[in-house]
């Protein structure tokens, strides 16, 4: 049996809109990968204290091509497909987003 498969888009899952408090709860978001690339570019031009840290993460997001990816809510962690929490996370924020 294969695994299901999710696909992100902005604020949804395979088409289901998720709603922000359960974002919240798992700890992810969905983020657009190109924005937070231009996040970064702007944080670290602005001098931030984390700079070394947002360079690695841009040349990580630089290099990857997905439209789309989770973000941890409270550090710098990203989640991509084929990860392997990319799925169980998926699967969390489609069943906390039905049953709150």
């Amino acid at each position: 049996m294969s695994k299901p498969k999710y696909i992100l888009e902005s604020g949804k899952i395979n088409g289901v809109e998720i709603d922000s408090d359960t974002f919240e709860k798992v700890g992810y978001g969905i983020r657009d990968r190109e924005d937070l690339i231009e996040n970064l570019i702007m944080w670290i031009s602005e001098g931030n204290k984390c700079k070394e840290l947002m360079k690695q993460d841009l040349k990580m997001l630089m290099n990857r091509t997905e439209e789309y990816l989770l973000d941890s809510v409270s550090t710098n962690e990203y989640v991509f497909e084929g990860d392997a929490e990319f799925n169980d996370i998926c699967k969390q924020l489609l069943k906390l987003n039905n049953h709150g």
